[in-house]
């Protein structure tokens, strides 16, 4: 899915946001970021070590998210001891794909601004 040429290829409108969004070097970027997942996926530095987190932590996943799905998020949420869990209606991975007045109301909510 971080492929710089398949992108290019199959939906060059998506290649225009992200050199608009990241810069000229987008296509460097995208497999510094596929192997960062990879390595993050296959060794996991904070699963064993969750519990002692103690600061206030909002856990954040889109309920159509193909990258994290809401038990990995749940999983996480529960090994916290001073988390919320927000499920995100309709949306999708990509921050931009995010509701903004429904991030801001929730980012609010957490941090006791509303």
């Amino acid at each position: 899915m971080l492929n710089p040429d398949t992108i290019l290829e199959k939906i060059p409108q998506y290649a225009q946001a992200l050199e608009k969004q990241h810069g000229t070097k987008w296509k460097q970027l995208l497999p510094a970021v596929a192997d960062l997942m990879i390595n993050l996926g296959k060794n996991p530095r904070l699963k064993n070590n969750l519990a002692t987190i103690n600061i206030p932590v909002q856990i954040m996943v889109g309920d159509k998210d193909n990258m994290v799905t809401i038990e990995e998020s749940t999983d996480v949420y529960r090994a916290l001891p001073n988390a919320k869990l927000v499920v995100l209606p309709d949306t999708k991975h990509p921050m931009d794909k995010v509701r903004p007045n429904l991030l801001l109301s929730l980012i609010k909510d957490f941090w006791n601004l509303s």
